[in-house]
């Protein structure tokens, strides 16, 4: 399989998912927004691609910029991991809070975090 065909499967899967997904770029941009979290934010998801997405990002007075910022991964998210933290997202109409898992991918440059709201029961690791 090709690496075209390949980012074109997974394209397909981000787009049917039914829960809000968004993935975050190295550089703390929205690089994707899925059709459910565009839904739960009640805007075109396409307003928030290659917004900056980052803890301490300067947010304009737009609205599209300061809903980008307040979808950002928690403090501390520079490594590989995951965590959990209850987003409530900045828009003009009134939407619900939710938990999002953020699942950093990668390393350095090529590094990407995918971001899923959903209802979560997490169990203790030692």
């Amino acid at each position: 399989m090709s690496a075209g065909s390949n980012a074109r499967a997974i394209a397909r899967l981000l787009a049917s998912a039914d829960v809000p997904l968004w993935i975050i770029t190295a550089d703390q941009r929205i690089g994707y927004v899925s059709a459910a979290a565009a839904v739960w934010l009640g805007i075109d998801g396409n307003d928030l691609v290659d917004r900056r997405c980052g803890q301490g990002t300067a947010a304009s007075e737009q609205a599209a910029d300061q809903l980008a910022a307040s979808l950002s991964p928690p403090a501390g998210m520079t490594q590989r991991g995951a965590m959990l933290l209850r987003v409530q997202p900045n828009t003009p109409a009134k939407v619900s809070s939710r938990d999002v898992l953020f699942v950093r991918i990668g390393d350095g440059t090529a590094a990407v975090t995918m971001a899923v709201a959903g209802t979560y029961q997490l169990a203790d690791v030692d």
